[in-house]
């Protein structure tokens, strides 16, 4: 399912001080390729340590698959700390990296500020309140601080036989302080089909995604269906996420944070 997902969607958020990198896509004049440049910044971020916390669902199953992983390059990959509890796991050594993978529950993290810090070889995540912002921005706002969106939950409402159809609407949970949007994906896959027709009218593999405003619900168009052949199955997500990097040297150098957190479901669709 990572996989998947990482070929999708998903809005970057953040407003960092000068001395971090942020990665902002609310213009409405920002071209769709930057997606696709945050996408691989989450998944492939090129600085020395890097931080993954993901959250994503399917949306008829009541689990989540939610991990946290932390990659270092030539060094032993940093641990976590939050709210006193500690995320590791067993690290694992490869030419791509040194890493853990923690398959503990995440969702205290999501639908917070964090300012991150470092400490004897591990990041001390702390949520933020009006207080420590102030004094962050006071000593110059050196470290982290990301605000990780809230937990997307997802319902679905206007299908036809199951189907999904023009006017099929998509609701989810609205997040105020999500100021950069929500992403819709969809995929289509030749080998998922049914319908041998349809696998050879469109035989390669296609990934459509669009951003819209994280007002709570979207109602699908005919427009949105005519990309795909009629009677296809395909996958939809919808989903929030956060990424920053910190480059200034004066707490954590070269650190880069990412989470995101999504739903999946699969439809065949009717126009």
């Amino acid at each position: 399912m990572k996989k998947i997902f990482a070929s999708l969607f998903f809005a970057a958020l953040l407003t960092m001080s000068c001395s971090n990198e942020s990665t902002n896509i609310t213009k409405a004049d920002e071209k769709l390729a930057t997606y696709q440049d945050v996408i691989s910044k989450i998944y492939n971020s090129e600085a020395k340590n890097h931080i993954l916390i993901e959250n994503l669902g399917g949306l008829y199953s009541k689990n989540r698959m939610f991990s946290i992983s932390s990659r270092s390059k030539g060094a032993e990959p940093l641990g976590i700390t939050f709210g006193g509890r500690e995320y590791s796991s067993q690290v694992n050594y490869s030419e791509f990296g040194n890493s853990w993978i923690s398959n503990v529950d995440n969702s205290s993290l999501f639908g917070k500020k964090i300012s991150i810090s470092q400490k004897n070889g591990k990041l001390i995540f702390a949520q933020e309140t009006n207080s420590t912002t102030a004094k962050g921005e006071q000593e110059g706002a050196s470290g982290i601080h990301v605000y990780i969106p809230e937990l997307v939950q997802v319902g679905v409402s206007g299908l036809v036989n199951g189907k999904l159809v023009p006017g099929t609407v998509i609701t989810w949970n609205k997040d105020p302080k999500n100021e950069n949007g929500m992403i819709l994906g969809v995929e289509y896959n030749p080998y998922e089909q049914e319908d041998l027709v349809i696998r050879e009218s469109k035989p390669n593999n296609e990934v459509v995604y669009d951003k819209v405003e994280d007002n709570g619900s979207y109602t699908v168009t005919k427009e949105d269906l005519e990309k795909f052949p009629k009677g296809a199955f395909l996958s939809f997500y919808i989903g929030r996420m956060a990424y920053t990097i910190d480059s200034s040297g004066s707490v954590v150098n070269e650190t880069s944070v990412g989470a995101l957190t999504a739903v999946r479901a699969d439809y065949q669709i009717n126009y």
